[in-house]
């Protein structure tokens, strides 16, 4: 997945559980500017593994300028790029999170919750629905204030 944000940034989601953000210009003067986020991964590692999940699809703020992700392990994440956190996890969805979306103003996030294919056909259950969810999600989007 490859999305360009119309500021000076580009975000790349990468299948093993990380986003990269890097300077669209290839401004390498000050690499500190570009830099990746581990997400979609598994709290706890049992037997001192983690499991790591794909990152479906990035979207940037319209108004904020921070981002989500959503991933094959069914959450979403807020990110603050500015301050290189994470403003909110969402609960876990029964299905992977496939695509997402901010309307034009900011004030909705949309995500759709579907089977991605991931764990392959075995896994394929015609039983479970697809979803889209809309969200009210201005306020959770907003950067973090430095203090």
């Amino acid at each position: 997945i490859l999305y360009c944000h119309p500021s000076l940034h580009t975000a790349q989601s990468v299948t093993c559980g990380y986003f990269l953000l890097v300077f669209k210009d290839g401004d390498t003067t000050n690499p500190k500017e570009n830099f990746t986020f581990k997400c979609h991964r598994s709290n706890g590692a049992q037997g001192g593994y983690q499991d790591i999940y794909a990152v479906n699809d990035i979207a940037f703020h319209p108004v904020h300028g921070t981002l989500a992700t959503v991933g094959s392990d069914g959450t979403f994440s807020f990110w603050d790029k500015d301050a290189r956190t994470k403003l909110k996890p969402s609960e876990t969805m029964e299905q992977a999170i496939t695509k997402c979306a901010f309307n034009h103003n900011g004030q909705i996030f949309a995500y759709s919750v579907s089977y991605d294919w991931s764990k392959g056909h075995e896994f394929y259950n015609p039983s479970k629905k697809n979803y889209i969810f809309l969200r009210s999600c201005y306020d959770e989007l907003k950067p973090r204030t430095s203090s």
